[in-house]
């Protein structure tokens, strides 16, 4: 089994040491059925998500991750998890009074959901969003996430993160990965 990923997205300058004034732990799901992926797909947006989102408070990672993925596709993950690899993101902080934002993104594998599609139970912004449960092939998310990443502007802030993960899960089979980092 390969290794899990690190990678590193700066969209501000920040020195390795600097302590982030908000951090946030995300937990994503890569889910596979038949060399298919669950993705969220904004029609708004026409992007492309892993479903997943922000741990609550005493919620361990397969719970934060078994709650985000039913509440964004409807779906039931069951079977065994296991990490895939991490992106950290470094940013503006939204909060006054902070300046560094620091999120971790954690992506976990499981080969499939469970026959138990249920109803979404999406945030305020998610529906604005229409978040939308696709099954699609990797291809298929890579080449509609890069037409987006084309013009910066109309590309979401988690567009290229969840691009680098796709293009890594494209690539892992065939090269070892490599520690990267991304510095604008």
């Amino acid at each position: 089994m390969t290794e899990p990923f690190e990678h590193t997205i700066y969209r501000i300058p920040v020195d390795d040491d600097v302590e982030p004034d908000v951090v946030r732990t995300a937990i994503r799901g890569v889910v596979s059925r038949n060399g298919r992926l669950l993705m969220v797909y904004s029609p708004v947006n026409g992007d492309y998500k892993f479903p997943g989102g922000g741990t609550e408070s005493n919620e361990t990672h397969e719970q934060t991750l078994v709650r985000e993925v039913k509440e964004e596709t409807g779906e039931q993950i069951g079977g065994s998890l296991w990490l895939i690899g991490r992106v950290r993101e470094y940013g503006e902080a939204m909060q006054p009074g902070a300046s560094v934002f620091m999120m971790d993104s954690y992506y976990y594998g499981t080969v499939a959901a469970l026959n138990a599609k249920g109803a979404q139970k999406l945030d305020s912004y998610e529906s604005d969003l229409k978040f939308t449960p696709q099954w699609v092939t990797v291809e298929e998310a890579i080449r509609t996430n890069e037409s987006l990443l084309a013009d910066p502007e109309r590309a979401p802030r988690w567009t290229r993160r969840e691009t680098w993960v796709l293009r890594w899960l494209l690539r892992a089979a065939s090269e070892p990965e490599s520690q990267e980092t991304d510095r604008l």
